[in-house]
């Protein structure tokens, strides 16, 4: 059990520093030495309390999550109020129907791809998370113009797409970052385990709603 906890601590202190340097704000640093004050003035002197810790990152790490989607909530905010909208409820074939009319009605069979995940969302949050990324980052790929199969979020294609979108004039720099906020989250689902992060129904959710939105967004712009 304790090397399990050694692992998952080395795991997730490693994600919460890229998650850290991804956000870039004094405000996250400071979160960060507020909550690892006492352990890392106990590992000083005692040497890692891993279960304690292992709460405490555990915590931060949600805590980074809720923060990386509430910017990107903000940033995709004007297609975030087109897509809910348009979600009106599964079918008897698990899709979700797209109501006519909306910015996405044109995309209903990509659109029902990223909507079929929401009941999986109320019961699998994390793979509900992996294949909703799946998909957004098979749509970077594309409108970067950078051939792969590999869709994990680490990939060498998608750094490579990143660079060139950042690159581009006609993507907003604000669409850049949800999806990197997106990308950061995905990278707890693919890299740690449940016991590091567990998302909740509602953070999945929302997770595959902000993905339609930065689709629409990255493929038609700002309409």
């Amino acid at each position: 059990m304790l090397t399990f906890l050694v692992v998952e601590w080395i795991k997730a202190i490693t994600e919460l520093i890229k998650a850290v340097a991804e956000l870039g704000t004094l405000v996250v640093v400071g979160l960060v030495l507020w909550w690892f004050r006492h352990p890392l003035g106990t590992a000083i002197t005692k040497g890692f309390e891993f279960e304690g810790l292992g709460i405490k990152l555990k915590t931060l790490t949600k805590e980074i999550a809720k923060l990386q989607l509430d910017n990107t909530a903000t940033q995709l905010s004007a297609e975030i109020k087109k897509v809910r909208p348009a979600l009106t409820g599964k079918t008897v074939e698990g899709k979700v129907d797209i109501q006519a009319g909306t910015t996405i009605a044109a995309d209903a069979k990509v659109t029902n791809e990223f909507a079929r995940l929401i009941p999986l969302a109320k019961t699998d949050p994390r793979a509900a998370i992996r294949e909703s990324w799946l998909l957004l980052a098979k749509i970077v790929l594309q409108a970067a113009n950078v051939p792969s199969e590999n869709l994990e979020p680490d990939s060498k294609e998608l750094t490579t797409a990143f660079k060139r979108l950042e690159a581009s004039l006609q993507i907003p720099e604000s669409l850049i970052r949800s999806i990197s906020n997106l990308q950061q989250i995905a990278r707890k689902v693919f890299y740690q385990s449940k016991w590091a992060y567990d998302p909740s129904s509602d953070e999945a959710q929302n997770f595959i709603v902000y993905c339609i939105a930065a689709r629409n967004q990255l493929v038609h712009g700002e309409e």
